[in-house]
């Protein structure tokens, strides 16, 4: 399709500085660190399954955002021994990110797209339900300079994507 072209046509791309704010502590740059940071998109993880808007199961892609952070989580040791830093982002507000990190015990950072400022700077596909704009699933290995290594899109099988971002870690240079 003509969206994951464009998406994948992010490789070799600089990504702007950004702040946005963080389900813990200040809000931050997505990028910085760390010789690698690997940044997942996703559409939304609540901590309360009341919480999901209506009709949330049944949209393509928007389902496994719990096991795709989980097995992040999971991975975590992997991907540090690998100098890669692993940070969430998603256009839920930070107190519904902060409840899901504390729930899922995340022991990396979520991001608050909100206001869209990286969707609108890398021209991210995103999908409107539950009155809001959502990230689709993607994940981006951006270098310490900033330039976007890989991408991952579409991400169909989320617990795979996380396999497949550090097989890529493998195979980068800084």
């Amino acid at each position: 399709s003509s969206e994951a072209r464009r998406v994948l046509g992010l490789a070799r791309t600089r990504v702007p500085p950004l702040v946005l704010p963080a389900s813990t502590g200040p809000p931050r740059d997505p990028v910085g660190g760390a010789p690698f940071t690997v940044v997942f998109c996703y559409p939304g993880a609540y901590a309360a399954s009341s919480a999901y808007p209506p009709g949330w199961s049944e949209i393509p892609g928007a389902a496994g955002c719990t096991l795709e952070a989980a097995t992040f989580r999971d991975r975590i040791d992997e991907f540090t021994a690998r100098d890669a830093q692993v940070v969430g982002v998603s256009t839920q507000r930070p107190e519904e990110q902060a409840a899901f990190a504390a729930k899922a015990r995340i022991p990396y950072p979520l991001l608050s797209d909100q206001e869209l400022q990286v969707a609108a700077a890398l021209r991210l596909p995103t999908f409107r339900a539950g009155g809001r704009d959502n990230l689709k699933r993607l994940t981006l290995i951006i270098g310490a300079d900033r330039q976007i290594r890989h991408v991952l899109y579409p991400v169909t099988d989320p617990v795979a994507s996380v396999g497949q971002a550090l097989a890529l870690l493998e195979r980068v240079e800084a």
